[in-house]
């Protein structure tokens, strides 16, 4: 059976639950799944295939993510390693911003990093202010006036994790 880790950076939780949606639909493609938050996540050297994906807050990938792709660079190297964003630009769905959310993309992998994804995922997440810290709702709320809100599109989640699933599946059995 392949085995599958989904590991994410965080800050209040929106793409904790993106990872958890991603994991229960890889587990319907006949996977082990663990989904474990980067910061707590065992090496990748024991898994068959990675999903590896973070938040954006600040223009940036959380620290977590971006951290554990660069410890385990070698063994991610060795597995089919997919990679998904979670963040504001994608509420929109505008070729413009997704090129944006790409480029956040692009950062959850060490530069020069022998690790190319399978795939990668796009998603809006969640503005949940009653989740953050007082001074990050206050900076959404007053500089970039944004209302709020649960902006994640569990169908399409759930599309790109099975429609993911057979190519981290498919390569790891090519590689064996």
């Amino acid at each position: 059976m392949t085995k599958i880790l989904v590991t994410y950076g965080t800050a209040a939780g929106s793409t904790a639950g993106v990872a958890e949606a991603i994991g229960e639909a890889l587990k319907e493609s006949g996977a082990q799944v663990d989904v474990v938050r980067a910061k707590e996540a065992p090496k990748a050297a024991g898994y068959d295939a990675v999903v590896l994906g973070s938040g954006v807050r600040a223009f940036k990938t959380y620290a977590e993510a971006r951290r554990y792709a660069q410890v385990n660079q070698d063994a991610l190297a060795k597995v089919p390693v997919a990679t998904f964003v979670v963040c504001g630009a994608m509420r929109e769905g505008t070729e413009e911003k997704k090129a944006e959310a790409l480029k956040y993309a692009a950062t959850l992998l060490p530069e020069g990093s022998a690790v190319k994804p399978v795939d990668v995922g796009l998603f809006a997440g969640a503005v949940i202010y009653e989740q953050m810290s007082w001074l990050t709702g206050m900076m959404l709320k007053k500089v970039f006036k944004d209302p709020g809100g649960d902006y994640r599109d569990w169908d399409k989640i759930r599309a790109w994790a099975k429609q993911v699933a057979p190519a981290l599946v498919e390569q790891e059995a090519a590689s064996a």
